[in-house]
C-alpha cells in the first residue's frame, strides 16, 4: 500500500470522525472531552420539565425536593402541590406521600379520614410505604376500627417488598402477639432486617428481642 493510501485513508477517518462528533453534537450529545457536570440548579430545572410535562416520576420527586429543602428552599405547600399532581395520575409513591400530609396536617388541617383514602389508594397500588401506613392505621384504629389482624396483613405485605419499617412494625406484633400468635423469634429475624436497612428504632428494640429468646432457651 503507497504512503498516498495511507494518507488518504488518515484523511478520511478524520473527516469521519469530524462528521460524528458534529451529528452527536447537533442532536444534544456532548463530546466526553467537552462535557461538564451540570450545577444541582440545572439538574433542578430538568427535572422541574419534566415534571411540567406530566410525567408522574418526575413531579413527586419534584415534590419530595420541596418538601426536604434538596436543592431549593423547603416548601410543604409547593410540595404538596406536585405530589398532589402526580398523585392525580395514581402513581404510588405520591399516594402515600399526600396521605402523610394529611395525618400530619402539613400545608392543611391534620384529617385523619383523607390520610385514610390516600394510604388505601396508595396500598392497592403497589406502595410499600403506603401499606405500612395502612397497617399502622389499623393497629392504632386511625380513622378505622382498631384490628390487630388487619394490620399485620398489611405489614407483611410491605416487609416482604423490603420496607424496613414495615419490617419493624410486624416484629413488634410478634414480639407483643398482637394479630400473631406471640414469636419472639420471628420477631427478632424482622428486627434484624430492619436493622440491617439502618433503622434505628430496630437496633435500638433488637437487644429487647434477643433477650426474650435467651430467656426461652431459644438458639437460632
Amino acid at each position: 500500500m503507497s504512503r498516498n493510501d495511507l494518507s488518504r485513508r488518515a484523511r478520511y477517518a478524520l473527516y469521519g470522525a469530524i462528521i460524528a462528533i458534529s451529528t452527536l453534537a447537533a442532536i444534544g450529545v456532548k463530546v466526553a472531552t467537552e462535557e461538564k457536570p451540570l450545577t444541582r440548579a440545572e439538574r433542578f430545572q430538568l427535572l422541574k420539565a419534566s415534571a411540567e410535562s406530566g410525567d408522574p416520576s418526575a413531579q413527586y420527586d419534584v415534590g419530595r425536593r420541596y418538601q426536604h429543602g434538596v436543592g431549593v428552599p423547603k416548601n410543604d405547600a409547593e410540595a404538596l402541590m406536585w405530589y398532589r399532581r402526580s398523585a392525580e395520575k395514581d402513581f404510588p409513591k405520591a399516594l402515600n406521600a399526600v396521605g402523610t400530609f394529611h395525618e400530619l396536617g402539613l400545608s392543611m388541617p391534620a384529617d385523619i379520614d383523607e390520610a385514610l383514602k390516600y394510604y388505601r389508594r396508595a396500598a392497592d397500588a403497589g406502595s410499600p410505604a403506603g401499606m405500612g401506613n395502612l397497617g399502622r392505621m389499623y393497629q392504632a384504629g386511625l380513622g378505622v376500627e382498631r384490628n390487630p389482624t388487619e394490620a399485620v396483613k398489611w405489614f407483611r405485605a410491605a416487609a416482604e417488598l423490603g420496607d424496613a419499617g414495615a419490617q419493624y412494625l410486624l416484629a413488634n406484633q410478634y414480639r407483643l402477639g398482637e394479630g400473631v400468635d406471640r414469636d419472639p423469634l420471628m420477631a427478632a429475624k424482622l428486627f434484624v432486617l430492619a436493622a440491617k436497612q439502618s433503622l434505628p428504632e430496630a437496633e435500638h428494640v433488637l437487644e429487647i428481642a434477643h433477650q426474650e429468646c435467651e430467656r426461652k432457651g431459644i438458639v437460632d
